[in-house]
This record gives structure tokens, sequence and C-alpha cells, in this order.
């Protein structure tokens, strides 16, 4: 390893020790500060090796952290791309995701507010939960079950009876 190799291995050490980030990533800041192509490889290699520089591991904190605030699956995509994951990583995390009824349900309670005929209010919650990452299969279901109290009520049901599982 000669000097020029070790002073980037130092200074992306030093890039991931206050968060994490992709691959890609930590190459992008490498390249902006001029660094020579062999010594970005080696220190990419090592911190890979050292398990500092883990791109499965930081999609999945991705992942929770936009599925924890309510953000659907085709957002958490959206960003895991943006952040430069592969997408053979975003396709094994993104089946492992939680259900989004929850989110969906609580996004449109507190849209709608009991208000379930009105159609100006079922629009925006729609195009609000669509921005939010949810297809549009999710949402019309979601709103179907949320208008109809019997069909709300056979939901919770069932997912109390997945919880109890669980």
């Amino acid at each position: 390893m000669n000097e020029q190799s070790k002073a980037v291995l130092d200074y992306a050490a030093r890039l991931l020790a206050p968060r994490a980030m992709s691959e890609k990533m930590l190459r992008d800041k490498l390249t902006a500060k001029n660094f020579p192509q062999e010594g970005i490889d080696y220190a990419v290699e090592r911190l890979t090796e050292l398990g500092a520089l883990n791109d499965g591991e930081y999609a999945r904190m991705v992942a929770r952290y936009y599925v924890d605030r309510g953000f659907g699956r085709q957002k958490v995509d959206q960003e895991l791309r943006r952040r430069g994951i592969s997408q053979e990583i975003a396709q094994e995390i993104l089946p492992g995701l939680a259900p989004c009824s929850r989110q969906v349900v609580a996004y449109l309670e507190k849209t709608i507010r009991g208000h379930y005929t009105d159609k100006r209010l079922l629009r925006k919650a729609a195009a609000g939960l669509y921005r939010r990452g949810f297809s549009w299969e999710q949402i019309n279901t979601a709103i179907d079950v949320y208008c109809d109290p019997q069909l709300r009520e056979e939901q919770e049901e069932q997912e109390t009876a997945a919880d109890r599982e669980e």
C-alpha cells in the first residue's frame, strides 16, 4: 500500500465514521476530492472487507427509515436508487418490508377525518398517498376499506389475527 492509497483509505474511513453510506456515495465523494481511481478502489475494497462499507445493511437502514415514516415501497425503491444501491440489493429488501396498510389507514384518518363521502378530500388523500410511494392499487383498496365500515372491521380483525400469530 502506497502513501496515496493510505491517504484515500484514511479519508474514506473518516467519511464513514459519523454515518453510513453506499459504495457509490463513497466513490462519488472520493472522486470529488480528486483522489486517484486506484486509491479509491483500494479504499472501497478494504472498507468492504472490514465491514465498514456494506450496501446491503445500508439499504435495510434506509428502507426502515422511510417505512417507519409512512412511505410506501415505490418511495423506498426510489430512495435506494437515488443513493446508489444496486437493483439486486433493492429487490432483496423490498419484499421483506412490513405491510403498509397501517400507514395508509393512519394517513387516511389524518386527511379524511371522518368525511367519507367528500370526493375532494378522497382525491386529496389519494394524491398524497401516491406522492408517498404507494401504488394506485394499494390506495384504491385502502380507500374502499376505509370508507366502508364493514370492510374496515374485517380488515382490523385480520390485522389483529396476524399480530397474534407473530
